[in-house]
């Protein structure tokens, strides 16, 4: 009879474990999903995403419904960038008050982006900044996510 029992708690044993990791690897699954995005949510997370590796890179961002674009730019190149395009979802950003030269401190531009929508919607927007480097033309390309503002 104690063989009986020995083996009633390695068997015991055996299942907890084989359930254990089932239920980890779902965790951890529904996890990264959610985090992605996945299930809604209703909560907009702010995100760049694609700017790796380019000398210039957006450092934060808001969008307003009415369309209005600030971008705060990172200039990794050492010397001063000049700004020759911007573009959300391939429609070109007008200008604004600001300055579109990028000193190696960085910088904030302003212009009037195309897309509109309502304050608390989200949206994902491709996003293309033309910049010339030394007489060179650059674009640099990447995503935001956010809420309109």
């Amino acid at each position: 009879m104690k063989i009986f029992k020995r083996r009633m708690g390695q068997s015991a044993t055996e299942y907890l474990m084989t359930y254990g990791w089932a239920i980890l690897a779902i965790v951890v699954v529904a996890g990264v999903l959610w985090n992605m995005g996945l299930f809604g949510g209703g909560s907009c997370g702010n995100s760049v995403t694609g700017f790796a590796g380019t000398q210039v890179s957006v450092k934060d961002y808001a969008l307003t419904d009415a369309g209005a674009l600030s971008l705060n730019l990172r200039n990794a190149a050492g010397e001063n960038i000049e700004l020759t395009s911007l573009t959300v979802d391939a429609g070109a950003i007008t200008q604004g008050a600001s300055d579109w030269n990028v000193s190696t401190a960085g910088a904030v531009v302003t212009g009037t982006a195309g897309p509109v929508g309502t304050a608390g919607a989200c949206y994902s927007y491709d996003l293309a900044i033309g910049y010339t480097l030394d007489g060179i033309s650059h674009t640099a390309r990447g995503i935001i996510n956010g809420a309109f503002e």
